[in-house]
């Protein structure tokens, strides 16, 4: 996910990176087109408020005051890989970024349910297996600054 501009690139580059804010849940050749699908929701529903509460509660000990205000869920369900052969296709990923903050502290989450593969052919992977060349990354490169009194991102 990119923020302050597009980035389309699908082979990981070493960070920095100059002038952008990314967050790479899992940095590599989808291709949603052969199968799965993704989809993203920002919410205030107060049953997923109250879950990333928990969440980051439980994993931030000093962060016992911590109530999320607002969150923001990408999922990417069961997508495969570029240029994916016959074979190729059955090789399926699931994942997913969480965004949650209360105003003032933001937090990332990143969930994995299934990883089958890790590259597509673009980045020299395999055609059959996803593996090989240059594998998937998870990075996350956010500068943030106060303007006015308010986190920019």
């Amino acid at each position: 996910m990119s923020f302050n501009q597009a980035f389309t690139t699908h082979t990981p580059v070493p960070f920095p990176i100059s002038g952008k804010a990314l967050i790479a849940v899992f940095w590599a050749d989808v291709q949603i087109g052969i199968a799965g699908d993704v989809w993203y929701r920002e919410t205030t529903d107060i049953n997923t408020l109250q879950r990333a509460t928990t969440e980051i509660q439980s994993h931030f000990t000093y962060m016992s005051s911590f109530k999320a205000s607002m969150v923001f869920i990408a999922t990417w369900n069961d997508v495969a890989f570029y240029g994916a052969d016959s074979q190729g296709r059955n090789k399926r990923n699931t994942f997913q970024v969480v965004l949650t903050t209360n105003g003032y502290v933001s937090f990332v989450i990143y969930n994995y349910n299934k990883i089958q593969w890790h590259t597509g052919t673009a980045s020299g992977g395999n055609s059959s297996t996803g593996l090989g060349g240059t594998p998937a990354e998870v990075r996350l490169e956010l500068k943030m600054y106060w303007v006015n009194q308010y986190l920019c991102w």
